[in-house]
Parts: structure tokens; sequence; C-alpha cells
């Protein structure tokens, strides 16, 4: 009886929240689950998109005719600025994503959904088309972009099939001319680096101390978040793994990682907390409180750095290669019970993907669910990329990690 009273009383209280939810706050529900992630035609009722729902019996149509259609929201105006800044990275890479795997497929259609206005959105969108052509193409020869006459939030892009694989992101990243940044490298440098052996003067990663933050020739100074390693604060109550994830992704520490490995001296990477001297703020470098009375030790921290790092990268080796360790780890104690880390890079003959399944590259291959067929994204393994990416290159006694 008890059981039965249990039951009626769950069933009661779903109707009761099915009731006051409204199908608009569903709807909503499935458009902010689903951006920014490209949905191919045949299911794009699930978004419970009115503005994509006027313009999908033209996608079934092109679909029978047997062209690949997919949908995709860009990020909405109206959202605060931290979350259209993560929106915009995820939108950038969903959009390279499926965009470089129709270029490597058969071509297609990608209807884009933006209330963002017609230039902006063209601006975001021809940001994007330029890094997806091959040597010798322009934008307008592989993209017809065209907003839609009745539905002006709706682009639409016709996509060109490449003779050539394209990559969507190489994942790989060389200094620029001040040291302060990194910059994406070309297909050509990256083809020249898997194969050929660099002259280098030293090829172990060097741990060279806090002094060498101001004397040093390729150092790079990385400032963490203040509040996040204030004790008290919400790093206390979690976990050493959570708050050395944050910190590498807070500060791109994979990026300068893959950088510096790209130069023929490796260099030095040093992560602190800002100064905040008013006439030199930058000159003097003050530690971090990464390790609470309480908590963990430095050997443990270090540790897990180096493990998450590690879980972080794609090492490939080419036969040239006689190094063993990219990377080492130093934590020095600044005297005040705060940290400095320093990150030693060495060079590779080779390459150091700041992503541990290398270059980002995408086809798209058919699914099936129930009796409904469509594509999907599928993204290549790294052997993959290397032998459609370089069919004529190569590459023997190679070792990636």
């Amino acid at each position: 009886m008890a059981d039965r009273s249990c039951r009626h009383c769950h069933k009661f209280r779903r109707e009761r929240l099915r009731g006051d939810i409204s199908e608009e706050s569903l709807k909503e529900l499935a458009r902010s689950a689903l951006r920014p992630h490209p949905l191919p035609a045949e299911v794009i009722k699930i978004y419970g998109c009115d503005t994509c729902d006027n313009v999908t019996e033209e996608a079934r149509h092109e679909c029978e005719l047997g062209k690949h259609v997919f949908f995709i929201h860009l990020l909405d105006p109206s959202e605060n600025k931290t979350c259209t800044c993560e929106l915009m990275q995820k939108t950038q890479y969903h959009m390279k994503k499926i965009l470089s795997a129709l270029r490597n497929k058969h071509g297609g259609i990608l209807y884009v959904h933006s209330s963002d206005g017609i230039e902006n959105t063209r601006s975001f969108v021809e940001s994007i088309l330029s890094t997806l052509t091959s040597p010798g193409e322009i934008v307008s020869d592989v993209f017809e972009c065209e907003f839609d006459e009745t539905c002006p939030d709706i682009l639409r892009i016709d996509v060109e099939r490449s003779a050539t694989f394209i990559t969507a992101d190489l994942k790989t990243t060389q200094p620029t001319t001040c040291m302060l940044n990194y910059q994406s490298v070309s297909l050509d440098t990256l083809k020249s680096r898997l194969i050929t052996q660099r002259t280098v003067q030293n090829t172990a990663p060097t741990l060279q101390g806090v002094s060498y933050i101001k004397h040093g020739k390729a150092v790079v100074k990385l400032y963490a978040d203040v509040k996040m390693w204030s004790y008290g604060y919400r790093s206390v109550d979690r976990s050493l793994s959570d708050n050395v994830s944050e910190l590498v992704d807070e500060v791109h520490l994979p990026e300068y990682v893959s950088s510096l490995s790209n130069r023929k001296n490796g260099g030095n990477i040093f992560v602190g907390e800002e100064s905040f001297h008013l006439e030199k703020p930058k000159e003097v470098m003050r530690g971090l409180n990464i390790v609470p009375p309480g908590k963990w030790q430095v050997d443990e921290f270090m540790r897990t750095l180096e493990q998450e790092l590690l879980s972080r990268i794609w090492i490939f080796r080419n036969k040239y290669s006689d190094v063993n360790d990219v990377f080492t780890i130093g934590i020095h104690n600044t005297g005040d019970g705060k940290y400095i880390i320093e990150v030693a890079v060495g060079p590779v003959n080779g390459c150091v993907f700041h992503d541990a399944l290398g270059p980002a590259s995408f086809e798209l291959e058919e699914r099936k669910i129930a009796c409904l067929k469509y594509d999907a994204c599928v993204r290549l393994s790294f052997d993959d990329w290397l032998k459609k990416t370089f069919p004529e290159m190569k590459i023997g006694n190679t070792e990636h990690k």
C-alpha cells in the first residue's frame, strides 16, 4: 500500500512539474544544450527553434537530392559577456569542424542561425572560412554565402568539396616575435617539422630558477588569477586535480609548451602572481598560494601538474629525435609561503601538439538511429590525419604518445 501511494505521489509531482514548464521553456532548454553543435537537417526538429523550422522543408528537399545539410546556432548577444566569450570559442571550433568535414567529403550546405545582425554574422563567419581553403583557393571559390530573404537571421553557406584534405585546427603553435604570445603555424611549416632534422644547441629542458625571469632570453611570464589561489576562496574546497586543471586552462600552458618546443633552444615558462608595484608592475613576479596548509604537499602538486600537462599534449618524435623529456617542472619557494612555477621546455625534432589527440580533423560518417539515417562529424586519429594530409610522405622510425 505504501509503495502504491509513493508511486502515486511521484506521478502527481511529475505531472505538476510538466504543467509548470512551458513549451517555450523546453525549446529554450534544447537550444541552450545543443548550441553551438552542428546538427544534420534530419534531426533539426530537436532544436525546438521556430526560425530553423521555417527553412527545414527546403533543407529536407536538399537532403533528398543527396546533399549533406547541417544547421548550427551562433551566439546570442543577449547573454552575459563571460558566457558569450566561451560560446564564441566553442562556436568557432564547431563551425570549423562541420565546414572542414563537408569539404573533406562531398561538399554540402550549412545553415547558420544568428541573432547578432547581418554584418556581425558575416564578419564572424568569413574569419572562419578564410582558414579552411587549400593553397591557391580564395574563399569565394569554395564557399557561397547568402542570407535568407524570408528569414534574415539565417545564413546559408554552400560548401564545395576540397581536392586536398582540410584540417580544422593544426593544434600546434610557435612564438610571436616578442615571445609574449603564440601563433598558429602553417601546414608547410608543420610538414617540415614532421620530417626534417633541426640544429639545436641544447636538447634537454633545463630549469633556471627565478633569477632567470629578469635576465633570460627565452622567458614566458604567465600570471594566474589571484582569487583562484587565495585560500579561503573556492579553491580550498576543491580537489588538487581540479585546481591544477583550472590553472592549466587559465594560463594556456599546453599552447606555450607547444610554442617553445618549436624554438631551436626551447625556453622557460614562469607562472606566478602579477606584482602590484606601481612603477614596474610586471618587473617582479610574486608567488602563488598553491600549497594550502593541511591539504597537499609541494611534491604532490608538482606530480599532478606534470600528469595534467602530459595528458593535454601530443608528442610526435621523428627519426632524428634523441630527447626523452619535452618539459620538466620546478616549484620555487619565494620565502613567504608562496611559490612560482617554472616549466622548462626543450626543442623537439618532430612536433608537440597542444591537444591530446593531435590535429583536429574531421570527416562525415553515416549513422543510424532506428530507421533514421544521418551524417555525423567524426574526428580522425593522428595516423589517419597524417595519411590523408600528406599521402605522398613516408615517415619512418617515428614515435608519438
